[in-house]
């Protein structure tokens, strides 16, 4: 001991500590942060769920009832639809049909979507059939009985500034007849059309309309 002292040397300690590893808590709080945002998507996205919101939103743009069947949002923003009705507030029966699709797929960009803004990139209707139906007795048609909103839904409805491609496959035209409460179909009209994008952008004007033979 007399000799560490002379030389002016400090006794020999023992071995350094580890330094923390910090990375350990930063990856395991970023592991719970992914698992949280997974679950709130996950909740968010259920068909249920859904389907309540579609279903609302639609009512509300419109002013129909609407009724959707099972919804699937995938993560990649694709929203498919599997059956859609909307029909006219009020009426009953053939009269009150407005709008039928097999199924509606939508791609939406998806991180817009996580702060509640569904922006389309395209719209695709399967089998869309549009019931257009004149009521004689108080010359209107139905679409004409669809509730108008309050001014103040104006600025969160309405169409976007930049319409989204459509594709109407197979979609038919179905013409009607109100007189004295009793219902007569007309002649239909068969048809498919697109609203495309010019020079690459999308929400382009060009509606590209074909009708199809024996409507």
């Amino acid at each position: 001991g007399s000799n560490e002292a002379d030389n002016g040397t400090a006794p020999a300690s023992g071995p350094a500590p580890r330094p923390r590893r910090r990375w350990r808590r930063y990856f395991i709080f970023a592991l719970l942060l992914l698992l949280l945002l997974v679950g709130v998507v996950s909740f968010m996205t259920r068909s249920s769920r859904l389907v309540v919101v579609i279903e609302q939103m639609l009512e509300d743009s419109i002013g129909c009832d609407a009724k959707v069947g099972r919804v699937e949002l995938t993560w990649s923003g694709q929203l498919t639809v599997d059956g859609i009705d909307l029909t006219v507030p009020g009426m009953t029966g053939e009269a009150a049909k407005l709008l039928h699709s097999d199924r509606v797929v939508v791609h939406l960009r998806f991180l817009p979507l996580l702060i509640g803004q569904a922006r389309a990139e395209s719209v695709s209707l399967s089998h869309p059939t549009l019931y257009l139906t004149e009521d004689m007795d108080r010359d209107l048609f139905n679409y004409e009985n669809l509730i108008e909103k309050p001014s103040d839904n104006e600025e969160r409805g309405g169409l976007p500034k930049v319409l989204p491609e459509l594709f109407l496959n197979g979609g038919e035209i179905r013409f009607g007849r109100m007189t004295q409460g009793a219902y007569r179909q007309l002649q239909g009209l068969r048809f498919d059309g697109m609203l495309m994008a010019e020079d690459g952008h999308a929400g382009g004007d060009t509606f590209i309309f074909n009708q199809q033979e024996g409507g």
